[in-house]
């Protein structure tokens, strides 16, 4: 990741097109994409479970208000599914018995997105910080035949989210690509395709 990332900052000084990509009162920024949360790492690495992690899908709305500052939406969602095989308990006749269950967890964030855009005079290129207050709705689905089984379901409604550093990197007048880190909220880092309107 280091290396993208190096990359990324590399291609963007070295750029000469004249292609003004800082953030312009007025101006609209959609992305969509991808990424990684720390749900997800979590359970991704885990061989005891059969897993099965869904990236975090987002998609945001930026709109200037100001050449420094711009107000948006951000959409984001995950769900994780594992399996375990041979799950062993003593049931309420103190029988021990094993059984297969799965167990899906969902996360759907709906957040109001505010960013500090600076870096001006570098051509292609648009650097934010700034943050994130939303909702959360957490889902839980448990396939069970253990009557006694008590799913585990936590649940954090309000959500905040700090983006240390953003970009938007285009490649023409509309079209670019965008990465974000977030601390907390839905993810930790994200990126993918970015329209500039």
């Amino acid at each position: 990741m280091k290396k993208i990332l190096l990359g990324l900052g590399v291609v963007a000084l070295l750029s000469t097109n004249v292609v003004q990509a800082q953030n312009e009162k007025g101006q609209l920024a959609i992305s969509v994409g991808a990424g990684q949360s720390l749900l997800g790492s979590a359970y991704s690495g885990d061989t005891y479970f059969n897993t099965s992690v869904l990236p975090v899908i987002n998609g945001m709305v930026d709109f200037a208000v100001s050449d420094v500052v711009s107000m948006g939406l951000g959409v984001s969602y995950q769900s994780i599914t594992w399996d375990i095989v041979d799950y062993g308990y003593l049931n309420s006749s103190n029988v021990y018995v094993t059984e297969t269950f799965s167990e899906t967890i969902a996360k759907l964030n709906i957040g109001v997105r505010c960013n500090f855009h600076y870096a001006r005079g570098i051509d292609n290129l648009d650097m934010y910080s700034g943050f994130r207050v939303g909702y959360t709705n957490w889902s839980f689905t448990t396939s069970t035949s253990d009557p006694d089984y008590i799913a585990l379901e936590f649940t954090l409604p309000f959500a905040l989210q700090l983006v240390p550093f953003g970009m938007r990197y285009y490649f023409t007048d509309m079209i670019g690509i965008h990465l974000e880190t977030g601390i907390i909220g839905p993810y930790m880092i994200a990126g993918g395709l970015s329209f500039k309107m």
